[in-house]
């Protein structure tokens, strides 16, 4: 959620970005069948607690993951 929050930082201000972030997160990846709530895991990679890379995590989030379930 962060991350995600972290990408929409120049549009707006930080705190507008956290929150649009966390609805965001909340509405398309934490889901049973993707991230789970708070990033805990559910069928997609658990992201709460890992150390991830801003760049890479970027580049998911705007372009998916090939051959997985993850869309851009």
């Amino acid at each position: 959620m962060i991350w995600l929050s972290l990408l929409l930082l120049p549009a707006v201000g930080a705190q507008e970005a956290l929150e649009r972030g966390g609805v965001v997160f909340a509405q398309s990846c934490a889901t049973g069948y993707c991230h789970g709530a708070a990033g805990a895991a559910g069928s997609a990679p658990k992201l709460r607690g890992r150390s991830l890379d801003f760049n890479h995590v970027s580049k998911a989030i705007r372009d998916g993951i090939p051959q997985s379930a993850m869309p851009g």
